[in-house]
């Protein structure tokens, strides 16, 4: 009788295994087909970014990371947001919310370089910045808040490492497209301003070299080799700056 459980036991577990092995292999099988038709990207094991919420946001954080080749995790509670077969291009999509610990851990935050929140609620993106830092303690966490005066008490109060509200990144270069022509982006530093425009360097800069225009008027010429004069038809990114009255509250 012994000898005949033992038996018995031993079909059991050997079922359940080969059960288990090959539930395993359709799913990898089915769920890369799947992948395939649908456009979508193979999960990535480590060093992604997860982004949560794909609004207009979130989409245009995938394309930027992308496109610089950063693989991307994408995760959204609903499946028929427009942005996502664009996405579905791109990144690895994974549906359910993103203030669940298991929504999380299929993204991948364990082994995730950085989860970046940016869907339109603060709490929301708050508890998912939270839920990350939970599950891989060594994460970079970027949340999108909305009001700036909170964005900037979170980052020191709650250990979140960057909190960016939309007139936080916005207002600076509003401000600085009213005081020059072709801004492309500026930001606070300290108590500076920086502003970067691009242009052609034209009569006002040709012929002059970049470091004669960084000690005279304070402008600095970037991405060019050398100290070679200006083209006046040459295209460059200038970097300038204003001093600002702190504290500046974005």
């Amino acid at each position: 009788p012994g000898i005949k459980m033992y038996e018995i036991v031993l079909m059991i577990l050997g079922s359940i295994t080969l059960a288990t092995l090959y539930s395993m292999l359709t799913d990898y099988v089915v769920g890369s087909r799947l992948r395939k038709l649908l456009g979508g990207k193979p999960m990535p094991r480590h060093g992604h970014v997860v982004v949560v919420g794909i609004g207009s946001v979130g989409f245009q954080v995938v394309r930027e990371l992308t496109a610089v080749g950063i693989p991307v995790v994408a995760v959204d509670a609903e499946g028929d947001r427009p942005f996502l077969a664009d996405v579905r291009t791109r990144a690895s999509v994974v549906l359910g919310d993103g203030r669940v610990g298991e929504t999380l851990e299929r993204a991948g935050v364990a082994t995730a370089r950085a989860v970046v929140a940016t869907s339109d609620d603060d709490s929301v993106n708050l508890g998912i910045g939270l839920g990350a830092r939970r599950l891989n303690p060594g994460i970079r966490t970027v949340v999108r808040l909305f009001d700036s005066d909170f964005a900037r008490k979170i980052e020191t109060a709650l250990g979140i490492d960057v909190a960016l509200g939309a007139s936080r990144i916005a207002a600076p270069t509003f401000a600085a497209s009213a005081l020059f022509r072709d801004v492309v982006k500026a930001f606070i530093v300290q108590d500076r301003l920086m502003i970067l425009v691009l242009r052609r360097a034209g009569a006002e800069w040709g012929g002059r070299t970049p470091s004669a225009l960084r000690s005279k008027e304070g402008i600095t010429i970037l991405m060019r080799d050398g100290d070679e004069p200006l083209r006046e038809d040459e295209e460059v990114l200038a970097a300038l700056w204003r001093k600002v009255d702190p504290p500046w509250s974005g």
